[in-house]
């Protein structure tokens, strides 16, 4: 597809000049991993003022393919703030969320079904989690794949009490498979950060459970402090200190 003029007409406001030249790069991208490669170098196209200046090219086309190409464009720097590049790209380039038909062939699925079934505790499905038998089925793409369908489990507005002790069960599971492989820093903070998030869905907490959700948010806090990772690290201590906080008033109440 050839660009449109996307600067022919002047904007209400003068753009500073290396965000325009940002975005000039990020639209004229040839492949979706060059588009990362240019969001990742300019995090200023993830700023409000790239936006502003998107929406005023997005109503100034005339061209109605013009304008989605810009409007697709633009929802992928809005999801790139949300959920942070890598996980926007992922979601762009890949198939959706696995589903629960793909999901019955996980090693960790199979395990979390069983808890589900009372067949198990969930302390015996940890044990053969990590064992090696389990371990040689999976990789870093596996635990992935997990984590996308824990994520769209949470997703749902409903989220019946089964579907949150599923959620919860899975995260525990995913998160110990992916300590003890190892999975890459990356995938082994998301697991701790989605483990924490499940541990407040889950219906039958305990201040132990909340005590668990400390140390999993302090566990990815530490990773991504470690792989340099300051925007991540912001916010994983945003996610701790309200766990903190959450532990104090049910401590205070038992007090």
């Amino acid at each position: 597809m050839r660009l449109p003029r996307l600067f022919g007409r002047k904007p209400a406001r003068p753009d500073p000049e290396p965000l325009r030249q940002a975005i000039l790069a990020f639209l004229q991208a040839r492949t979706w991993s060059e588009s990362r490669r240019v969001v990742e170098e300019h995090p200023e196209l993830l700023s409000d003022e790239a936006d502003a200046l998107l929406g005023q090219l997005i109503a100034a086309q005339e061209d109605a393919n013009a304008r989605r190409y810009l409007e697709e464009r633009r929802a992928l720097l809005r999801r790139c703030r949300e959920v942070g590049v890598e996980r926007a790209f992922r979601e762009k380039t890949e198939p959706a969320a696995p589903s629960e038909e793909e999901m019955r062939q996980h090693p960790l699925y199979r395990l979390a079904e069983s808890v589900m079934r009372g067949e198990r505790s969930l302390e015996a499905a940890l044990r053969q989690a990590t064992a090696p038998d389990t371990l040689q089925a999976l990789d870093d793409r596996a635990i992935e794949r997990l984590d996308d369908y824990i994520l769209a489990l949470s997703r749902d507005p409903a989220r019946p009490i089964q579907a949150r002790v599923r959620a919860y069960v899975l995260a525990e599971l995913n998160h110990a498979a992916a300590q003890a492989l190892p999975a890459s820093p990356p995938i082994r903070a998301y697991t701790a950060n989605r483990l924490g998030n499940r541990i407040e869905d889950y219906p039958f907490k305990t201040p132990a459970h909340l005590e668990r959700r400390v140390e999993a948010y302090r566990e990815a806090l530490t990773i991504w402090q470690q792989e340099g990772d300051e925007r991540r690290a912001a916010m994983l201590q945003n996610n701790l200190g309200n766990a903190y906080l959450r532990l104090a008033e049910v401590r205070d109440r038992e007090a």
